[in-house]
């Protein structure tokens, strides 16, 4: 009975499962352009942590969670980050997190995927899909992508700022993500 129990159990399929990675914030990025009265500004988020499951054989099972520090904002000039933490812009002080939540993974191939997801901005989540180059060397993995927002979309520039005159609407982010498998 028992040996025909394992041997029943050798000739079931095994079932892949997503790995965890740990992300390296040193090589990791989140990075954003604006136009700000036509001149184009770079920043980024300075603090962000992410959870991360993936595996390219189980994609069904794979996740990305990543909370961002919205007072870590760094464009390199301390007044205008102040102004962006403010309550007409990300209002940091009662929104202090950004969040993006996967949804799925849909293989595009060549290590290219979208990643259909749940974006948080001040206080309002939107659906997005993140297209994004994943490469898996060994136990490193490295995770690049971009996608345009409309600042709009997430209420961000609000009275005097809501038009498009001084601050551009549309804002390019490029992500970088670093991971190791433990």
């Amino acid at each position: 009975m028992l040996k025909a129990l394992l041997a029943t159990m050798t000739l079931l399929p095994i079932t892949a499962a997503a790995q965890n990675w740990i992300v390296d914030e040193a090589a990791s990025r989140i990075g954003f352009r604006f136009t700000q009265m036509g001149s184009p500004v770079e920043g980024q988020f300075d603090h962000f942590g992410s959870d991360i499951r993936f595996d390219p054989q189980a994609l069904d099972d794979a996740r990305v969670r990543t909370e961002i520090e919205v007072d870590s904002v760094n464009t390199g000039n301390e007044e205008r980050d102040s102004g962006i933490r403010s309550q007409a812009w990300f209002d940091a002080s009662n929104n202090p997190q950004g969040l993006f939540e996967s949804i799925r993974f849909e293989d595009k191939g060549d290590d290219r995927y979208d990643v259909r997801g749940r974006l948080t901005l001040r206080g309002t989540t939107r659906e997005i899909i993140l297209p994004m180059t994943i490469r898996i060397d060994g136990r490193t993995a490295r995770a690049e992508g971009s996608v345009t927002l409309d600042r709009q979309d997430f209420g961000i520039g609000q009275g005097d700022w809501a038009s498009d005159k001084v601050v551009g609407y549309e804002v390019p982010v490029d992500i970088v993500i670093v991971a190791h498998r433990p």
